[in-house]
């Protein structure tokens, strides 16, 4: 038991709040949920101080709120806070500190863009691998042709073997290679591309129409804000 735990009249046991102050509360807040010892806590900290102002043992809406009501009137110096996108998070800071302006936490906003590539990619990759699937049905349907053919003429049949022709692109890789390989290489500055990479980068935003922008330091997010608008609108219903 901590000195700082709530009773939970319907579930017959408290909520444990671990550390609760007030001190610690600033204009700049963070609030998260951690695990710790297979257990899941919500956090809310400071961002200038680094000071935890809340630890509680549940990721519930009603059992923070109990626990935040601790916290008044502290909260209301709060300006800023950063959440990740979960709706929990939302509706706390929404409904618990709605004068405060939420801000996506730099951690997250990165990784669902990384997601968000990620699927894109594959997308068009899985494109790409149609076509082949589509180009050997095609042989199959017409070698079974040939085969009946064959069989009604009497002649020997020698089946033909299957050859998908695959452009090369100008740094002598093909479309299905260059999506595959260029997995990484967007989640890097430019100006950490080997001289392949950039080779490869050139080709994959030619043939997608993308634009690498002229900064050195045009990485992943900067290629995404330059993205034409299909690819780019694509990216954000992902998110």
């Amino acid at each position: 038991m901590h000195k700082n735990d709530i009773a939970h009249p319907e579930k017959g046991k408290a909520i444990e709040v671990p550390i609760l102050k007030q001190e610690s509360l600033g204009a700049k807040m963070s609030i998260d949920e951690k695990h710790i010892s297979d257990e899941i806590y919500t956090i809310l900290s400071n961002r200038q101080t680094s000071k935890i102002a809340m630890i509680c043992k549940s990721i519930n809406y009603t059992e923070i709120k109990q626990v935040f009501e601790k916290l008044l009137p502290g909260l209301n110096q709060v300006q800023s806070i950063t959440r990740d996108f979960s709706p929990l998070f939302e509706k706390v800071c929404s409904g618990l500190i709605p004068h405060a302006i939420q801000v996506g936490d730099k951690f997250h906003v990165i990784k669902n863009l990384m997601e968000a590539h990620q699927s894109v990619r594959i997308r068009y990759r899985q494109k790409e691998l149609e076509k082949r699937r589509k180009a050997l049905q095609e042989f199959k349907t017409l070698e079974l042709a040939r085969l009946k053919e064959y069989e009604r003429t009497g002649k020997t049949f020698k089946p033909d073997k299957f050859y998908y022709h695959e452009e090369k692109l100008e740094n002598g890789e093909t479309l299905l290679e260059i999506i595959a390989r260029s997995r990484y290489l967007l989640y890097k500055y430019r100006n950490q591309w080997t001289e392949r990479q950039q080779k490869r980068a050139q080709a994959l935003f030619k043939t997608y129409s993308l634009s690498i922008a002229s900064s050195p330091s045009g990485g992943f997010a900067k290629t995404v804000l330059n993205l034409e608008t299909s690819l780019y609108n694509s990216v954000i219903k992902a998110i």
